[in-house]
């Protein structure tokens, strides 16, 4: 078992029917896109009788295969983490994962994905969030890209445990524990009285924020900032961290600095 190959069982399941991506168009309304992912099996290169190991994952091919320098070309740049670099072929499911609708330029490596057991899911911030606070039974895979340009399937790992997993953040890979909820929250809540994310960042209190609750609290809230940023899941949680509303941001954060 490969991320690639959960995730396109995740694919095969659903096929031929699209996946549902809810996102925002350029308004900030919020639209659901039907995405359709291109089937490889029909791909004029695929050949069903191929042998060997795929060139990328090195499994061995179980349904055939798609000759490399029929899929990658020239601008590609992951050979490295090829396993079985003298083979022909690309097994069905990376295949899949490398692949391209022309239709719309639909590719995987646009959106965030969860595949847990036969399940593929395409994930706004807010979706991915619930998933890496409430995570699926496993095994499963968590893929989170910032650039939507590169292929990340091949990087990841596949998680085990739902009190300890993995997920990449672009080609980083950030193990994940419960705590990144409070991460979160305390991200959320910050956002919610007035300190957006690039003040988070920056350690920077707005002026609003300390003429309201005075410098202890500015103290215990910069102190707080500074131990967030240490944290090896700091970048992951501030990636799909919402907006509390100010009613609840002050309630969390009451309960944060006087627990700190």
């Amino acid at each position: 078992m490969t991320p690639a190959s959960m995730i396109y069982n995740g694919f095969r399941k659903k096929y031929p029917e699209p996946f549902l991506y809810h996102t925002k168009n350029g308004k900030g309304e919020e639209v659901t896109k039907e995405v359709y992912f291109a089937d490889q099996l029909k791909n004029k290169f695929y050949q069903p009788t191929a042998e060997g190991r795929c060139n990328l994952c090195g499994e061995p091919l179980k349904d055939g295969g798609i000759p490399v320098k029929k899929l990658l070309g020239a601008s590609y740049m992951d050979w490295a983490i090829h396993k079985a670099p003298e083979e022909k072929y690309l097994c069905t499911a990376c295949a899949f994962c490398l692949g391209m609708n022309p239709e719309g330029r639909i590719a995987l490596f646009r959106y965030p994905v969860v595949a847990a057991g036969e399940d593929l899911y395409l994930c706004n911030r807010a979706e991915m969030r619930e998933f890496l606070l409430h995570p699926p039974d496993p095994p499963f895979v968590m893929i989170l890209p910032t650039s939507q340009k590169k292929h990340l399937f091949a990087k990841a790992k596949i998680s085990y445990s739902r009190d300890q997993f993995f997920c990449n953040l672009e080609e980083r890979i950030i193990p994940v524990s419960g705590k990144i909820e409070k991460l979160v929250k305390t991200i959320e809540a910050l956002r919610g009285l007035g300190i957006n994310k690039n003040m988070i960042l920056e350690k920077v209190i707005p002026t609003p924020f300390f003429r309201q609750f005075g410098v202890e609290t500015v103290e215990k809230v910069l102190t707080t900032m500074e131990q967030m940023g240490r944290d090896e899941m700091f970048p992951l949680a501030m990636e799909v961290a919402q907006k509390m509303s100010e009613e609840e941001a002050k309630c969390y954060m009451d309960l944060i600095l006087k627990t700190n």
